[in-house]
């Protein structure tokens, strides 16, 4: 009969041991409730060796009690252990707030990656957590060769200088290089010939074009060439012009027209110019800024340039840098500028197909850390906005039990698991 006592005695002690556990399996599954809400991608179907940026939103959900600190976060290949890009110690999240935390990777080889975004939280209490995010990145071998059309404004039956780039933004030189400038203008010597580019090389062509009309004209400008393994290349480029009359624009007041425009990187664009003055008289507090738009954002304080003052038929450089997602085509920029004591405001559009490749290549995104609620994250090559995926990796409460025994029992060596995993 005592032995019965025993038995029945350790079988309760069992459950409630049991019981205990689950307990905790439950607490730390209610207080798991951190998330990536989205990874997103800087450039569509990058070249192989190209950087980009994954920029993944991890969420504290509003009714946290506790604080989360993002301890680590890396991308890694599902198939594999590879880590192609890795940060440590990146910040806390308050309860209701986002982190976007920027990677900074490359892909040599062509096809479908299939990797994983991971993040390790740690919250107030102790409770860890490590999320996992799936990513689809697709790298393709592109052209990297660019060409681009620039000119002032033209002015009817007057020869108009135009400056045609073709730049070689390829690891290896471009041969037997043929460029043709056509449109709406009389071309004199409209093909040009070189024999080669080497690679990171622009190389410019200088046309003079004479429009018989006022009105939006058109040039396009078509360079052939031959790569380094012997295929033939054909890229192009159109450009609309506003062509005025002489007449018009001895008449015309002080304007501000940006001229010359350049653009180089990716994801973080560099826009660097000319503020020219068309008009007849001077023009006062010339200030341009990046519009902010849904896949354009101004880059802090760089987004804005105070030019000054510009006299008449005189120019000032600018550089604005802006923020920039994948469908992002062009760059809005908004022109304001007093002519007379009168305020004026004109927006411009800066079409990005002119980023000379070489340039993106060479330019790396810049991560920032700041804090909660930065700006940057956007879509990019998906389609439709990721929904937030909860629960990560520890699936649920039959996931959450077997750690905490394993802490139960290893005691400090069950944080060094936790990282290494």
């Amino acid at each position: 009969m005592r032995r019965t006592r025993v038995v029945s005695l350790a079988l309760l002690l069992a459950v409630v041991v049991n019981a205990g556990v689950a307990s905790v399996g439950l607490t730390s599954a209610e207080q798991a409730k951190a998330s990536i809400s989205g990874a997103y991608v800087s450039t569509e179907n990058p070249s192989p060796g190209q950087q980009f940026t994954v920029t993944t939103n991890v969420t504290n959900v509003a009714t946290s009690s506790d604080s989360i600190t993002l301890t680590d976060m890396y991308v890694r290949s599902v198939s594999g252990t590879e880590e192609h890009a890795r940060v440590e110690d990146v910040g806390s999240i308050s309860p209701g707030n986002t982190l976007s935390v920027p990677l900074s990777l490359s892909l040599s080889d062509v096809g479908t990656h299939n990797l994983r975004v991971h993040a390790v939280v740690r919250s107030d209490s102790g409770d860890t957590q490590h999320l996992k995010y799936p990513l689809l990145i697709t790298v393709t071998k592109r052209s990297s060769v660019m060409v681009s059309v620039q000119a002032s404004e033209p002015t009817a039956n007057t020869d108009t200088p135009v400056n045609v780039t073709v730049a070689n933004g390829d690891s290896n030189a471009i041969s037997t290089v043929r460029l043709q400038l056509s449109g709406n203008g009389s071309v004199v010597d409209p093909e040009r010939v070189t024999g080669s580019i080497d690679p990171g090389v622009d190389r410019a062509f200088r046309y003079n074009v004479t429009f018989e009309e006022a009105g939006p004209k058109t040039l396009n400008a078509t360079a052939t060439y031959t790569t380094n393994d012997g295929s033939p290349k054909t890229v192009s480029d159109e450009t609309v012009f506003s062509v005025v009359n002489e007449s018009d624009e001895d008449q015309l007041e002080g304007r501000i027209q940006l001229v010359g425009v350049e653009t180089s990187g990716d994801g973080i664009v560099t826009i660097q110019g000319d503020a020219a003055n068309v008009g007849g008289t001077n023009v006062k507090s010339v200030l341009l800024r990046v519009e902010d738009t849904a896949s354009v954002s101004p880059m802090g304080a760089s987004g804005e340039y105070f030019v000054g003052a510009v006299n008449d038929s005189k120019f000032d450089t600018f550089e604005l840098i802006t923020r920039t997602k994948s469908d992002a085509t062009e760059v809005p920029i908004r022109v304001r500028y007093l002519v007379d004591g009168e305020r004026r405001t004109d927006t411009v559009t800066v079409n990005l197909s002119s980023t000379s490749a070489g340039a993106r290549a060479a330019a790396g995104p810049a991560p920032n850390m700041g804090g909660p609620n930065q700006a940057g994250a956007g879509p990019s090559d998906r389609r439709s906005q990721p929904q937030p995926r909860s629960g990560g990796a520890l699936g649920g409460l039959g996931g959450l039990v077997l750690p905490l025994v394993a802490v139960v029992a290893l005691g400090g060596g069950a944080y060094v698991l936790w990282k290494r995993r």
